[in-house]
C-alpha cells in the first residue's frame, strides 16, 4: 500500500524546527530503550516471538515509559491493556485515554492500540478462518465501539508504528524502529505521539488542531491556484495584519514573489526583486508618482474580466503595505524565458536567480512604488513624541484613560515611556490586548506578551504596591518559546515573522551588518588619510537600510527595546558609522555630507549624553552640517520641548505644566527627559544657527528656566555651552533675565552656567554693565550664608559697573584677609582683579605651595607620568599663564624641589644632564608647550630621546611645538 501521510512534510517541518528534544525528560534513557528494541529486531529475536509473549512489554515501554502515558498510578492513569469494548466485549491490545477508579474505563478511551507480531504485513488480509480483515481493518473496527471520544487508531507490528485518525484509514504517520535511531525522526515521533500533544480531556488536542490547520492550508492553496497575481500579493500581505513592519526578506521569499522552495536574497537598497512570472505584467501597468496611483486601462479591463473585486483598494493597500515594509521599488524581469535561455547558453559564469538579480539579456526592469507622504504632519502619539510635543502626548493619553478602544500597543508603549503608575498602566493594557487578541490576531497577541515580558525588570525595580507579587508572577510565567509553540500558527510566512519577533532577528542581523559597514568605513577613512584616490562602494548609503529596518521594527510595531543597553549600543554603532563617514575626506565621494532628521532622532532619543559627547570627541568633530529640513525640525523640537514644562502665565510668570510634573515623578521618564535635554542642546551647539533660528526659542527658554531651575531635574552643561557659543543671539536684557532667574531660584552655585552668562554679557555687550546694586549684594549675601565659595563671585566682577566692582573687590579682600584661600587667589590673579604685588598674598600663596606640593614623585603609566599631587602643576600654570618671572625672589623661597619641579621654573638655567623627556608629557597646555619650544637645549634633548625610543604623543608635541 502506498503511504499517504496525514501531514505534508513541509508543513510539519515548520513545527518540528521549534520543537526541542532537550525538553523531553530522561531523553537518553528513552533512546536506549528504543535502541534495545531495535537491536532485538536486528538480532532476529523479535521475528521469532509472537505478540502475546512480548506485547505487554512493548506497549509499556513505548507508550508508557518513552511517550509518557501513565500506567503505574493506581488512581489516575492513561494506558490500559486489553480493555473490553462497550458493545461486544472484544479487546484491543491497548488503549490510551484518561482513566480513574470512579468512572468506567471504556468511557475514557481516546485511542486504541492494535499489536501484531513482527512477521505480519499490516496491510495484508489475515489468514484466520473467521477473520479475513487486515490488521488495519481490525484495529479500525474497535474505534466506534468506544464512542466518539476515540479519535486515534494506532497499529504496530513491533517494526513499525502507525498513527491514524479514527475517521480516516487512508492516511497515517509511520514510524519504524530503524528510523527512530535518527534524531529528526525521533523528534517527529515525540512531537506527534507524546501524551501532551495527542490527548486532551476536553476540547481539541494539539495534533487535531494541526490537522485542521493543515486542511485549511490545502484549501487555501486550491482557492489561490487560479487567482490573479494581484490577489496573490494581496492575500500574502493581508496575512500580516497586526504587524506594521516585517522583514522584507520574508515577503521576498513568499509566494508569489518566490514560488520555489529555495531561499533567495532579493531585497536590498529598499528594492524588492522577483524573478517570477506575472510580477512585471502587474507593476508595468501601475504608475506611482506625486502621491498618486494610476492603473492602466488594460490592467483595469484584465482585472474586471478575471473577476478581481475592489482592485483599486487592493492596489493601494499593496503599495502602502510594501512602503511600510521599506519597499519603495520593485525590480523584475520583463521576459523571464529570455533570461533563462541567456543563462542556460552559458553567457554568464556562476549565474543564479537566487542572489541579487542582474540585468541578464537586458530584461531587468525597475518600478518606483514610493507612495510615502513625506511632508504629512501626523498627530499620532508617536509623531507628537518625535516632535517633542509632550503637551499633546499628555493630553491624548489623558483622553484615552478608561476607554477600551484605546487599549492598544501604541497607548501601552507611551505609558511605558512615561512610566505611568510605575509601569502598571502598560502592564494592564498589554494584559487586556492579550486577552482580546488570543485566538484572533497572533501578532498583536504575541507583541503584547513579549512587551509584558520586557516589563519584568522595570516593574520589579519600581512597582511596590500590594499586587506586585501577583504581577511579577504573571510576568515570570511567560515562556516565549512555549507561547510560540501554543500559538500553532500554520502559515509558514506568518510563523517566520513570529519567530523573528521572538528571536529579535532584526536586531542581531543589523548589528552584524552595521559592524561590517563600520569596519569598511574605517578602512576607507584610513585609506584617504594616507592620500588614496581609490574607488570604494557607497558604504554610507548602505547604512541607511539597516537603520530604517531597525527603527521601523521597534517604532512601528511598538516593541519595547529603547531602554535596554544592547538596543542603545546598536544605536551608538549606527551613529558612529555616520560620523566616520562624515569625518572622512571629501575625496570619498560617498562620504556623508549632511545629517538628516532620521540621524538626529537616533542621536537625540536613543543615546546616552556621555556616549554622544565621546563619539564626537573620538572622531574630532566640532561642527556638523544638517539639511535645511533637519534644521527646521531641530528648531521645532527645541521650541516644543522648552514649552512643554509650562502653560499659561500669571502676570509675567509661567504656570507649571502639572502633567509633566506628574510624569517626572517617575525615574524612568525623568532620565529620558534629562537625556533629551542634554542631547538637544549638544546638537544645537554642533550646528550653525542664525539669529532667526535662536530667536524662535530664546523667549521660551527664559520661561522654561523659570520653571525648570526649581526642579533640578536636569543639568545645564550643554545649555551653558550654548550660551557661550551663541551669546550674541541673546539680547542683553535676555541674558540679564537668565542671570536673575538663576540667582533668584538658587542656581548661583552652578558655576559653569553662571560663568557662561557672565562671559557672554562681557564678550558681546562690553559697554553694558550691571548697575543693580541690590542684585550684587544679594549674590554676595547668598555666598556668605550658603557655601562661602567666593570664587563664584568672580564672573560677576567682569560685568559690574565701577561702583559694583568696588563692592565686589572689597568682598574678595575681606575674605582673603580673614581666610586666605589659594584657589580664590589664583582666580583673582587670572581675571586681573588683583596683581601679584597686591599686599603680601603672593608670599602667602608661595608658602601654601611649599607646604602642599609633595615630593613630585610619579609613576609611569603606558609611558606617561602619573602624578597624585597636582598642586605644583597648578602653580606652574599660574606663573606661565601670568608670565611671572621664575627668578622672582618669592618663588625662589620654594624648598626641596625635585628635578622636574626645578626644571620647569628654571628652564634656561637647568642642568640638562638631569633632564628626562617624559617630563614634557606632564603638561598639556599650549601656552606652556610653546614656552618649552623657546629653549634650544630642551628641543635637542627631546629629539635625541625620540631617536632612541619613539613615543607617539611626545613626537606629536615635538613636531607641533618644539621642532
Amino acid at each position: 500500500m502506498r503511504k499517504k501521510s496525514i501531514f505534508e512534510k513541509a508543513f510539519l517541518d515548520a513545527y518540528l524546527a521549534h520543537f526541542k528534544l532537550s525538553t523531553i525528560d530522561g531523553l537518553e534513557t528513552k533512546r536506549e530503550m528504543l535502541n534495545d528494541w531495535f537491536q532485538a529486531y536486528k538480532s532476529g529475536k523479535l521475528p521469532s516471538q509472537n505478540e502475546t509473549s512480548i506485547g505487554a512489554d512493548f506497549i509499556n515501554d513505548i507508550f508508557g515509559d518513552i511517550l509518557g502515558y501513565n500506567y503505574r498510578n493506581p488512581r489516575n492513569w492513561n494506558l490500559e491493556k486489553e480493555l473490553k469494548t462497550l458493545t461486544d466485549g472484544k479487546k484491543p491490545d491497548g488503549v490510551l485515554g484518561y482513566f480513574n477508579l470512579n468512572e468506567e474505563s471504556s468511557k475514557g478511551v481516546h485511542a486504541i492500540i492494535e499489536l501484531k507480531d513482527a512477521n505480519t504485513n499490516l496491510d495484508a488480509a489475515q489468514k484466520r478462518q473467521n477473520n479475513k480483515q487486515t490488521p488495519i481493518e481490525q484495529a479500525f473496527s474497535y474505534a466506534p465501539k468506544f464512542e466518539d471520544r476515540c479519535k486515534w487508531v494506532i497499529v504496530s507490528n513491533f517494526l513499525e508504528i502507525r498513527l491514524y485518525q479514527a475517521s480516516n484509514a487512508n492516511q497515517f504517520e509511520l514510524f519504524t524502529l530503524e528510523e527512530l535511531q535518527k534524531e529528526d525522526e525521533l523528534k517527529r515521533f515525540f512531537f506527534l505521539l507524546q501524551k501532551e500533544h495527542l490527548l486532551i480531556k476536553k476540547g481539541t488536542s494539539r495534533i487535531e488542531r494541526l490537522i485542521e490547520k493543515s486542511k485549511e492550508i490545502q484549501s487555501q492553496k486550491k482557492q489561490n491556484v487560479s487567482s490573479h497575481i494581484l490577489d496573490k500579493i494581496y492575500n500574502l500581505l493581508i496575512k500580516f495584519n497586526g504587524l506594521a513592519y516585517i522583514n522584507p526578506n520574508i515577503i521576498a521569499n513568499a509566494k508569489p514573489f518566490n514560488n520555489t522552495n529555495e531561499y533567495v536574497w532579493h531585497y536590498s537598497k529598499f528594492t524588492l526583486q522577483s524573478s517570477e512570472e506575472g510580477i512585471f505584467d502587474l507593476f508595468n501597468q501601475i504608475k506611482v508618482e506625486s502621491q498618486k496611483i494610476t492603473i492602466s486601462k488594460q490592467l483595469k479591463e484584465e482585472l474586471q474580466h478575471k473577476g478581481v473585486v475592489e482592485y483599486q483598494k487592493k492596489i493601494e493597500f499593496i503599495i502602502q503595505r510594501l512602503n511600510n515594509y521599506l519597499v519603495f521599488n520593485i525590480e523584475c524581469y520583463e521576459d523571464i524565458e529570455k533570461v533563462k535561455d541567456y543563462i542556460n547558453r552559458g553567457n554568464v559564469i556562476g549565474a543564479s536567480l537566487r542572489s541579487e538579480l542582474n540585468d541578464y539579456a537586458g530584461q531587468l526592469r525597475k518600478f518606483s512604488i514610493d507612495f510615502t507622504k513625506h511632508d504629512h504632519v501626523c498627530n499620532c502619539l508617536k509623531c507628537c513624541y518625535n516632535r517633542l510635543d509632550f503637551t499633546t502626548v499628555f493630553k491624548n493619553l489623558k483622553t484615552r484613560e478608561g476607554s477600551p478602544k484605546y487599549y492598544t500597543l501604541e497607548t501601552a508603549y507611551f505609558h511605558y515611556i512615561l512610566g505611568t503608575n510605575n509601569f502598571k498602566a502598560s502592564y494592564l493594557i498589554y494584559k487586556n490586548i492579550a486577552e482580546q487578541e488570543k485566538g484572533k490576531n497572533e501578532f498583536r497577541y504575541f507583541i503584547a506578551k513579549f512587551n509584558t515580558y520586557r516589563l519584568h525588570n522595570l516593574i520589579e525595580s519600581n512597582y511596590v504596591l500590594e499586587d506586585r507579587k501577583e504581577i511579577m508572577d504573571s510576568i515570570k510565567a511567560i515562556d516565549l518559546d512555549l507561547l510560540l509553540h501554543e500559538l500553532d500558527v500554520i502559515d509558514l510566512d506568518k510563523r517566520k515573522a513570529l519567530i523573528e519577533l521572538k528571536e529579535e532577528t532584526v536586531k542581531s542581523k543589523i548589528t552584524k551588518l552595521i559592524d561590517e559597514k563600520i569596519t569598511s568605513l574605517k578602512k576607507v577613512k584610513a585609506s584617504f588619510e594616507r592620500g588614496s584616490n581609490g574607488l570604494f562602494p557607497n558604504y554610507t548609503f548602505q547604512l541607511n537600510q539597516p537603520l530604517a529596518s531597525f527603527s521601523s521594527h521597534y517604532a512601528k510595531n511598538y516593541i519595547l527595546g529603547d531602554t535596554f543597553r544592547d538596543y542603545k549600543s546598536l544605536c551608538k554603532k549606527i551613529i558612529e558609522g555616520y560620523l566616520i563617514s562624515y569625518s572622512t575626506h571629501e575625496a570619498y565621494k560617498a562620504h556623508l555630507k549632511q545629517f538628516e532628521t532620521y540621524h538626529i532622532n537616533i542621536l537625540l532619543f536613543n543615546l546616552f549624553p556621555a556616549s554622544v559627547k565621546q563619539l564626537f570627541k573620538d572622531h574630532k568633530i566640532d561642527k556638523i552640517l544638517i539639511s535645511e529640513k533637519a534644521r527646521k525640525d531641530l528648531i521645532e523640537k527645541t521650541k516644543n520641548f522648552l514649552h512643554a514644562n509650562h502653560g499659561d502665565k500669571i502676570w509675567s510668570d509661567p504656570l507649571e505644566n502639572q502633567h509633566l510634573t506628574q510624569a517626572l515623578t517617575n525615574y524612568h521618564f525623568k532620565q529620558i527627559y534629562r537625556h533629551i535635554f542634554s542631547n538637544l542642546f549638544f546638537l544645537l551647539n554642533k550646528v550653525e544657527l542664525n539669529k532667526e533660528d535662536s530667536k524662535d526659542f530664546i523667549s521660551i527658554l527664559i520661561d522654561f528656566l523659570k520653571i525648570e531651575i526649581n526642579r533640578t531635574y536636569i543639568r545645564f552643561e550643554e545649555l551653558a555651552e550654548f550660551i557661550l557659543s551663541y551669546g550674541d543671539h541673546f539680547t542683553y536684557e535676555e541674558l540679564i533675565d537668565i542671570l536673575k532667574i538663576s540667582i533668584q531660584k538658587g542656581y548661583l552655585f552652578s558655576n559653569d552656567f553662571i560663568k557662561s552668562i557672565c562671559f557672554s554679557i562681557h564678550e558681546f555687550y562690553p559697554n553694558l554693565k550691571i548697575t543693580d546694586e541690590v542684585l550684587i549684594q544679594k549674590v554676595i549675601l547668598t555666598i556668605k550664608i550658603d557655601q562661602q565659595k567666593y570664587e563664584y563671585l568672580v564672573p560677576f566682577w567682569t560685568i559690574c559697573n565701577d561702583s559694583n566692582k568696588v563692592v565686589v573687590e572689597k568682598t574678595f579682600i575681606e575674605e582673603l584677609d580673614t581666610n586666605f584661600a589659594p584657589y580664590l587667589y589664583r582666580k583673582l590673579l587670572f581675571n586681573k582683579i588683583i596683581d601679584v604685588d597686591f599686599k603680601d598674598y603672593f608670599n602667602k600663596h608661595i608658602k601654601h605651595i611649599d607646604k602642599t606640593k609633595g615630593t613630585g614623585a610619579y609613576k609611569l603609566w603606558n609611558g606617561e607620568p602619573e602624578l597624585n599631587n597636582l598642586t605644583f602643576i597648578n602653580f606652574t600654570l599660574l606663573i606661565y599663564g601670568l608670565d611671572i618671572d621664575p627668578s622672582d625672589t618669592r618663588i625662589q623661597q620654594l624648598s626641596k624641589l625635585c628635578d622636574w619641579q626645578e626644571w620647569v621654573i628654571n628652564l634656561e638655567n637647568f642642568d640638562y644632564s638631569k633632564f628626562k623627556s617624559e617630563w614634557i608629557l606632564i603638561y598639556k597646555h599650549e601656552f606652556i608647550l610653546k614656552r618649552f619650544g623657546q629653549v634650544p637645549q630642551l628641543r635637542d634633548k627631546v629629539k635625541e630621546a625620540l631617536k632612541e625610543e619613539y613615543h607617539e604623543r611626545l613626537a606629536e608635541i615635538y613636531i607641533k611645538y618644539l621642532a
